[in-house]
């Protein structure tokens, strides 16, 4: 292995320790030391715990974790890494977007790396790289998002990285700054070429179409709105009923199984799953069955409307607010009752069994 494959290598490491640091230091903040001296710490011990002990594929390479430090002086590069705040601000804003389900926004970032600037047909080919189909409205919500058009207060405080001038887009003057140096470069590429790798792991080149959902994958509201091209503001998504040119009228349920103790009687709402295809929702309990969303919801074939239902076991655990499971589009099949109306629907995928036994559905019949 050349000397270049060895850098590469411990840079690679170096930025994953970062993304853990960074990670860790969010969840556990410790008041008395500023965070990004915490960060130094932290990786410094966390690396030391990782190579502690050699291992055969890399005895040449490691012999201990004194040959890794020694490679960049004793840590002190990793801790200048750190403490470079215009370095750090792009690291953050990228690593806040992993695990991603969509390719497009590292795609379009991939091109900070070679241009200044480009054109609107040269963010559509970098992400045809990563995902086949038409792609085009999916590319322009991306770059709005970057353009910070639907980000909320505390999204706009983060970096504006890209803005558009006579049909050409421009990268920030700090990302720009930031490639020029050859090692921040270099872990700024990596964490582009991690995002994508992974997605490509995940889901591959697949074009799922509009919304671009993929089935049995776990999402958060604001997410959903990012598959769907929602232009508003992204953190507000709660499941609104969006029109799409082609694929015409979608409607979103967000599903809670388990409801809180505490919860009031009028919104406890009888959700559940009556087998692997068929699943039971009550709607908000102010909707009538005469009403234009109450025929939407329980005439949706011959309304021509498209049911997504997502649903999860518990709206917190540990206090983290847990992601939503995508289980696909569903038919409504019968309803009764009145605000709120229960209705049964067929999924249009039979969900797996160890899914399906995971959510502990109750068996009820008719």
């Amino acid at each position: 292995m050349n000397q270049f494959s060895n850098k590469k290598l411990i840079v690679l490491l170096i930025s994953v320790i970062l993304f853990v640091a960074m990670i860790a230091v969010s969840v556990n903040q410790k008041n008395d030391i500023p965070i990004i001296q915490q960060i130094g710490n932290e990786v410094s011990a966390y690396a030391g715990r990782i190579f502690s002990k050699p291992t055969n594929a890399s005895t040449d390479l490691f012999e201990s974790v004194n040959n890794l430090l020694d490679t960049y002086e004793e840590n002190k590069h990793l801790k200048e890494m750190v403490h470079k705040k215009e370095f750090m601000e792009i690291y953050s804003l990228l690593s806040s977007m992993i695990s991603l389900k969509r390719p497009h926004e590292f795609a379009i970032v991939e091109l900070a790396l070679h241009y200044e600037s480009f054109e609107l047909n040269d963010a559509l080919k970098a992400v045809k790289h990563s995902c086949q189909g038409d792609q085009m409205d999916a590319t322009l919500h991306a770059l709005e998002i970057f353009q910070h058009h639907y980000a909320d207060r505390k999204e706009k405080e983060k970096i504006q990285l890209i803005r558009k001038e006579n049909d050409i887009y421009y990268f920030h003057p700090k990302l720009i700054k930031v490639l020029e140096d050859s090692e921040s470069k270099m872990f700024i590429e990596d964490i582009l070429h991690y995002g994508l790798l992974r997605y490509q792991i995940e889901f591959g080149r697949k074009d799922y179409g509009y919304p671009f959902l993929n089935i049995y994958t776990e999402y958060s509201q604001r997410e959903v709105g990012l598959m769907t091209n929602y232009r508003n503001t992204l953190s507000s998504f709660r499941g609104s009923t969006l029109t799409n040119k082609k694929n015409g009228d979608h409607f979103f349920l967000f599903i809670d199984l388990h409801k809180e103790e505490e919860i009031e009687k009028s919104i406890n709402y009888k959700d559940k799953f009556i087998s692997r295809s068929q699943f039971q929702w009550e709607s908000p309990n102010s909707t009538k069955s005469t009403s234009i969303r109450g025929e939407d919801l329980t005439l949706n074939v011959k309304k021509e409307k498209t049911i997504h239902l997502f649903v999860r076991k518990y709206k917190e655990v540990n206090k983290v607010t847990q992601r939503y499971t995508y289980i696909g589009t569903a038919d409504s099949i019968s309803f009764q009752n009145e605000k709120p109306i229960e209705i049964q629907y067929q999924l249009h995928q039979k969900m797996p069994l160890e899914m399906y036994e995971e959510f502990e559905p109750e068996k009820i019949t008719f």
